[in-house]
């Protein structure tokens, strides 16, 4: 065959292979996008975002230079602002920002490519490379960031500073008034950079010692190393942080470096080997080993750059972007690894920057060895195999974490009602006293999603009337469970269904005897195997009722649908064993050597377990109590019979109380 027919006949399987992939990754971005959304305010954004915003509502401006820990985050909070002023807090524009910010720094490096690979024989790679480099920027090694909206800081920590050494090396090669305009959008970038996240501070530094690197005129490293020093002086004019509910803090960066050094160390080469342990599914091992091969690749692929005379500058802008990014991590190693361990270094909020890195040493080598033809060919077929790695993890992202969801929408009815549920409010911000105090302004203002009409309804719905109306649903209270330090509610689970068209509320009332409201609950919990007519279905819910109203009958009425369900009396209340397990124990159920299990109490329930009360367990089988040990906060409790299965009745099933 002819070698030019060959050459088109690839030429277009690649693109329409390139296309193919290139849609399946933006498609799957877009499912997952709608699919892991939350209105629920997470971690940071109590403190950085809502807290930020009722301070600028009250007049108080310092709040957009406030620190929020370590991280001056001008930007983010501008688009935090518009999105609470113009679109209720509703986290979609914050959601969407993440992945065109994702885009957006994969545009860059297929801009560098592009502008590099523009001889025909070139297009292969150029193409595999841009989809390879796509792949990376979607994946789901990202996942926090994706789903976070706070997370938009990650994306502009890295984003600022590749587009302002991309600016800088095109200034060199342009006309007077044209680098004059690039050389300023590269000032510009460098210098918003520091107002992302602290590490955007070494972007201006690193513009210098590229801007050297370049043989830029001493004018234009003056300009640069002037405007690093002003910026600086700046962004530390003052000291004061917000603090927030995040787990954020770190140890002291120069501790951990004299007295765990080779723990650093690990953490960092972790950290930026972090996409073999996603891809493979293994321990650190194959991750150490990767982020030693990007360090290794790094040094040889500068020195290398430094004495090849081609690709010059576009070397340079990639080895000065490398560097930032290695840098970054290893300050994150500094910072975590005595606080978190190890194998926080997986953590995926840190992965944007490791993607990066990754797609820069990708680039860098397509550069290195772009003329020898052999390697064209190899380096296509690596390339494509790139974002093939990565798919079986990328569809992970069109399942949500359904459990996740829920408790986010569970906690914040917690807090909109005014109920001390410790547990759940610890899962979304950490410190639960400070999260209540956070939340007690966009409560009374209706911000965010204590606007939505949902979580609004329900504390505007308490002490109503409802009258009846519509059809019986088919469900049930599945679980009662007392709160620890909380005596007015008791948090309730179950499930609710319209047999008839398989529709579920999103969100329900609890009705007492003389049908006034009590309670609320909200759906979306998966419940598998609810009926053979609806083998899947997310109809299970989680809620609140006042604890008085489980002495009489109750009614769930659902709010956007006509249909509800009678729950007749019971005193059934409900204990979980403790998510531990040992050598002695499984799921907070004792091995063999005694039918026993241990829970966290409080005074309510310790009133209540006592020698005689009887239980009843995940396998339906009935014991008496026979003794109760009580040390500090827990309880071991023995039952009588035989051997109990921690992994049928341990953690996270529930244990009855059936005469407490």
């Amino acid at each position: 065959m002819d070698s030019t027919l060959t050459n088109r006949i690839l030429d277009r399987a690649s693109l329409i292979l390139a296309a193919i992939i290139g849609t399946i990754y933006l498609a799957i971005a877009c499912v997952a996008a709608a699919r892991w959304y939350s209105p629920v305010p997470f971690w940071d954004m109590w403190d950085g975002y809502l807290n930020f915003y009722v301070r600028t509502l009250d007049g108080d401006y310092t709040a957009w230079w406030q620190r929020h820990n370590d991280h001056r985050i001008l930007l983010e909070r501008l688009l935090f602002w518009i999105d609470l002023r113009y679109l209720k807090g509703s986290l979609w524009l914050l959601i969407i920002a993440n992945y065109l910010l994702a885009i957006a720094i994969w545009g860059v490096f297929d801009r560098i490519a592009r502008s590099e690979l523009r001889s025909p024989e070139h297009v292969m790679l150029r193409r595999t490379f841009s989809l390879a480099a796509l792949a990376i920027s979607l994946s789901w090694i990202q996942r926090d960031n994706f789903t976070w909206g706070f997370q938009n800081v990650m994306f502009m920590a890295n984003l600022l500073p590749i587009t302002s050494f991309y600016f800088l090396g095109r200034s060199v090669s342009h006309n007077t008034a044209a680098s004059r305009i690039l050389f300023l959008a590269s000032l510009a970038a460098g210098a918003l950079a520091a107002f992302t996240m602290i590490n955007g501070l070494a972007t201006l530094p690193m513009l210098a010692a590229l801007a050297l690197a370049l043989r830029q005129s001493p004018r234009r490293i003056i300009a640069i190393i002037a405007l690093a020093l002003t910026v600086i002086a700046v962004y530390s004019f003052d000291t004061a942080s917000s603090g927030g509910v995040s787990p954020s803090s770190g140890g002291s960066a120069l501790h951990a470096l004299i007295t765990a050094p080779f723990a650093v160390i690990a953490f960092f080469l972790v950290n930026i080997g972090a996409p073999f342990h996603y891809i493979l599914e293994l321990g650190t091992g194959p991750s150490l080993i990767g982020g030693g091969f990007v360090v290794l690749t790094t040094f040889i692929l500068t020195y290398s750059s430094v004495r090849a005379t081609s690709h010059r500058t576009t070397t340079y802008v990639l080895i000065a972007f490398l560097v930032y990014g290695l840098l970054t991590s290893f300050g994150t190693a500094l910072s975590r690894v005595e606080t978190w361990g190890i194998d926080y270094a997986f953590s995926s909020r840190y992965m944007t920057t490791v993607a990066a890195v990754w797609i820069s040493i990708l680039l860098l080598v397509v550069l290195r060895f772009e003329r020898y033809p052999h390697f064209r060919r190899l380096g296509c077929i690596v390339l494509i195999v790139v974002p093939i790695a990565l798919l079986p993890l990328q569809l992970r992202a069109v399942h949500p974490d359904h459990e996740s969801l829920i408790t986010r929408s569970t906690a914040a009815l917690a807090l909109e009602l005014g109920v001390r549920d410790e547990e759940e409010i610890a899962r979304l911000a950490g410190d639960v006293d400070r999260t209540i105090e956070l939340a007690r302004e966009p409560i009374r203002r209706n911000l965010s999603v204590f606007g939505n009409l949902t979580f609004r309804d329900a504390r505007e719905a308490m002490g109503t009337h409802v009258e009846r109306h519509g059809v019986e649903c088919a469900g049930d209270i599945e679980e009662r469970i007392l709160l620890p330090n909380e005596r007015k509610f008791v948090r309730v689970t179950g499930w609710m269904i319209d047999e008839f068209s398989g529709q579920y509320p999103s969100a329900s009332y609890i009705l007492d005897e003389h049908r006034d409201v009590v309670g609320y609950v909200v759906s979306g919990a998966p419940r598998i195997g609810l009926a053979e007519k609806f083998p899947y279905s997310k109809a299970g819910f989680v809620g609140y009722i006042n604890s008085i109203a489980l002495n009489n009958d109750i009614y769930i009425r659902g709010r956007d649908i006509s249909c509800e369900i009678k729950i007749p009396h019971t005193s059934t209340l409900s204990l979980s064993p403790a998510s531990f397990t040992d050598q002695n124990w499984i799921g907070g159920v004792a091995r063999e050597w005694g039918p026993a299990f241990f829970v966290r109490l409080h005074p309510d329930l310790q009133q209540k377990v006592s020698v005689g009360t009887k239980v009843r367990f995940a396998d339906k089988s009935v014991r008496s109590i026979t003794s109760v040990e009580i040390k500090q906060d827990d309880a071991i409790i023995h039952v009588d019979g035989g051997f109990l299965d921690g992994a049928i009745v341990g953690f996270p099933r529930k244990i009855e109380l059936l005469d407490p």
